[in-house]
């Protein structure tokens, strides 16, 4: 099994701890994203608003109603931040947001 390959199923393991409710599809192509956005170094940046955002964005992606609140509480976030990421044009859940 290739690294990449070997870190997408790690991926793909955590996030169906976290979105019980998301498509088996939906974890697949939102894992290969962790991954890539791993790889493309998007880790270095994240803080506590960014990382809201991305397990929001993930969720919608997986097709998993989850919000950031049901991992760390109320929002820390105010305003939106700026993604510092590509998503797909939609998730399995349907359109993932601007």
């Amino acid at each position: 099994m290739s690294q990449n390959r070997s870190a997408v199923e790690i991926a793909r393991s955590m996030l169906g701890m976290l979105y019980p409710d998301a498509t088996e599809e939906g974890l697949s192509e939102a894992a290969q994203l962790v991954v890539r956005w791993g790889s493309e170094g998007l880790g270095n940046d994240l803080d506590a608003e960014l990382s809201e955002t991305l397990a929001e964005d993930l969720a919608d992606i997986a097709g998993s109603s989850a919000r950031s609140d049901d991992f760390v509480g109320e929002s820390h976030r105010g305003q939106a931040p700026h993604r510092r990421w590509r998503l797909p044009r939609t998730g399995r859940g349907g359109a993932v947001p601007d």
